[in-house]
């Protein structure tokens, strides 16, 4: 029985409980399953490199709660919050702010050139969830400009060129996080 206590439960919640709260109750069985995993790593003990490699895993976590509750980044002294999931929520807050600061200061909502690079690699792909690369993806129900960064990525960004641009700037991130 301990071998699939969580399907047993998740059964048994979704005959019991509201379509909701059985999806609440989801996603803390997966925090709670991911919590031992948390690393006792604190933020202020690592030197820069693993801090940025740090946050960069947070950045494409940053569409998953419960594995972005596992990040020691959690324990930055700018993450409010007193359980996982709030410190989480505060911790997507956080990354989602910095990404924000990386955007040009324009009026337009997006932009090729080179000062939109960093903030277009991370806030598509991660904040918006786009995956530019994928091919079974339905893009139908897409915005204008997201639309027009779906076919700028295509079109004239590489993938491997695409990675590089989220490392540099999970790097500016890591910075703006840190202080």
């Amino acid at each position: 029985t301990q071998t699939f206590s969580n399907n047993i439960q998740s059964l048994l919640d979704g005959l019991t409980l509201s379509r909701q709260m059985n999806d609440d109750r989801q996603t803390l069985r997966q925090t709670a399953d991911a919590l031992p995993l948390l690393s006792a790593l604190e933020p202020d003990s690592v030197n820069e490199e693993q801090f940025t490699r740090l946050t960069r895993r947070a950045l494409s976590h940053l569409g998953d709660l419960p594995k972005l509750a596992t990040s020691p980044l959690t324990n930055l002294p700018a993450v409010q919050g007193t359980n996982p999931l709030d410190r989480a929520h505060s911790l997507k807050s956080l990354l989602t702010q910095s990404i924000q600061k990386l955007k040009p200061q324009s009026d337009s909502k997006f932009g090729t050139t080179d000062e939109w690079r960093y903030y277009n690699a991370l806030y598509f792909p991660y904040v918006l969830g786009l995956k530019p690369y994928t091919r079974r993806a339905d893009f139908d129900s897409l915005g204008e400009e997201t639309r027009a960064a779906l076919d700028w990525f295509q079109t004239s960004v590489p993938e491997r060129t695409l990675h590089n641009w989220q490392n540099t700037a999970a790097k500016l991130i890591s910075e703006d996080i840190r202080k």
